[in-house]
């Protein structure tokens, strides 16, 4: 099961196209950013992200995971203000 931290990874590299504007939005390292989204796809056996031109974008596959994603940590961060 992926972890919320990988999700946000995987979102902020979606959103922000590269790892350095994904490491800068999550206030974490470029090294982490990179560790979460190959467990992320190691977790999910399939590749999400593709490279390009310096550009990371999701496949068809990254997409759905991506949609998914957003609705979890979405949950995660109600269920926090519930806590608080």
């Amino acid at each position: 099961m992926p972890t919320v931290q990988q999700l946000r990874s995987f979102v902020a590299l979606c959103e922000h196209g590269t790892t350095t504007a994904a490491a800068r939005a999550t206030h974490c390292s470029v090294s982490t950013i990179s560790t979460h989204i190959h467990a992320l796809e190691s977790t999910m056996k399939a590749t999400l992200i593709v490279r390009a031109k310096g550009q990371f974008t999701p496949t068809a596959q990254g997409r759905r995971v991506l949609a998914q994603a957003v609705t979890i940590i979405e949950a995660h961060e109600g269920l926090a203000q519930l806590r608080a």
